[in-house]
């Protein structure tokens, strides 16, 4: 069964639409019927939006898009009253229980069983975030978007600990007073923990380093205590993933953001906070957290140095993050998803979320990979992720090949773009 409304005005398609939703809900079994609101952002997923139509397939229902209307639709057509993720999924499952007693459901369609696990397990992952807000960097699209730590081995961090000038005995610079003279205790076992009575002595240290009377006066005039202001610093490192300059790093700081943030900043004469940022990048710097570099031709005309984590500072800001309950989700993590997740971050258009899919295809070997991200291509019809699809497809063009030939009888929907890459990546050419 497909419905598409397509010269139907807005009065006959809200009749027909509240038809289908009072006929599923009266058609459900006592103390069973599912939520109206939450079955009418169902079906209005299939139906689309004025500007961007959906594929008008209500009788055929797949994994993916599960995963779209938890990731996305839900988020952005409900706003912040959005149905509850287990409204969404009790009225998924009465929608399909009512088009298999009409007669109506699609062969193609995943069993009922397929649907609710993949629900069940989406309103389970809508719920840690709100606990965890890192997950989520945002509603709709950007659900997966946020950044994957890199995490150091220990031995790796360790080593890292010990290369920092400021473990080397060769640094005389001001800054981290309070822990000078520790280094001549460090070792593998206990470079952590010395680190971070480095990394606390900078805080310690930045009022009187700023001139400012103490922690309170700090917090007036920075929006934040000097820890928070700190942890910032190494956060907005840690968002931008490449590297940024001061000017950038100040003004995510004076927005508001970050963990331990009070809002922006006061208005005093501290207000901006672009030299307490220089103070602590050159301390975060000499203890190997942060690299400086220039930027790319043409990145900034003013010449200003850019600014990056190591692994060192990457395993900072996990840190940091985490102990502000902001929980960012690891890299080994990442590359255990789904070809659906790292598809849907890759057109996300997030920095760096296309060479985490070229990683995550390289981890599970190009041919495994290639039939992963055919399903996707042949269960979506999202014109965004098929080109993602094809972008990967393009790469690897022998791998892909037996890839799309699997799924080359399979109806897909392909009322957008079509189903094959191009017949450059089948044997049997294309359709």
């Amino acid at each position: 069964m497909r419905l598409v409304f397509t010269h139907a005005d807005a009065a006959t398609f809200a009749d027909y639409r509240e038809r289908f939703i009072r006929r599923a809900v009266d058609a459900a079994a006592p103390g069973a019927a599912p939520d109206p609101g939450a079955l009418r952002l169902v079906l209005d997923y299939k139906y689309g939006e004025p500007e961007r139509g959906g594929n008008g397939l209500l009788a055929r229902w797949h994994t993916g898009d599960v995963a779209a209307l938890f990731m996305d639709w839900r988020w952005r057509r409900g706003g912040p009253g959005a149905p509850a993720a287990a409204d969404v999924a009790a009225a998924l499952g009465a929608w399909w229980s009512f088009l298999r007693g009409e007669g109506w459901l699609d062969p193609y369609c995943t069993h009922v069983d397929g649907l609710r696990a993949t629900a069940d397990a989406f309103a389970a992952a809508c719920r840690e975030p709100l606990g965890s807000p890192a997950l989520f960097s945002g509603p709709g699209r950007d659900g997966l978007r946020s950044r994957a730590a890199r995490l150091p081995s220990a031995a790796e961090l360790a080593e890292a600990i010990r290369a920092a000038p400021a473990f080397r005995g060769d640094d005389d610079e001001p800054g981290a007073a309070a822990a000078t003279g520790r280094a001549a205790g460090w070792s593998p076992r206990g470079a952590a923990g010395l680190w971070r009575d480095f990394y606390a002595a900078i805080s310690e240290d930045l009022p009187d380093r700023l001139h400012t009377a103490g922690g309170d006066t700090f917090a007036r005039e920075y929006g934040r205590t000097p820890g928070a202001f700190v942890d910032g610093v190494l956060s907005a490192l840690f968002a931008e993933r490449r590297p940024a300059g001061i000017a950038v790093i100040a003004g995510a700081l004076a927005s508001g953001d970050g963990p331990g943030s009070g809002g922006p900043a006061g208005t005093g004469a501290w207000a901006s906070p672009a030299v307490a940022v220089q103070v602590v990048l050159a301390d975060l710097e000499r203890l190997g957290a942060v690299v400086r570099g220039g930027w790319e031709t043409g990145a900034s005309p003013c010449g200003e140095a850019a600014f990056g984590l190591t692994p060192l500072g990457e395993w900072a800001a996990y840190e940091r993050l985490t102990a502000a309950g902001r929980t960012p989700r690891t890299f080994d993590a990442l590359l255990a998803e789904p070809a659906e997740v790292v598809v849907e971050r890759a057109a996300s258009g997030s920095p760096g979320a296309a060479a985490d899919l070229g990683t995550w295809v390289l981890a599970r070997g190009a041919e495994a990979a290639l039939h992963e991200l055919a399903a996707v291509a042949r269960r979506t019809d999202d014109r965004l992720h098929r080109w993602v699809v094809h972008t990967v497809a393009a790469r690897y063009p022998h791998a892909a090949a037996p890839a799309f030939d699997a799924s080359a009888d399979v109806p897909g929907s392909t009322d957008r773009v079509p189903l094959r890459p191009s017949a450059a990546c089948s044997r049997r050419g294309g359709r």
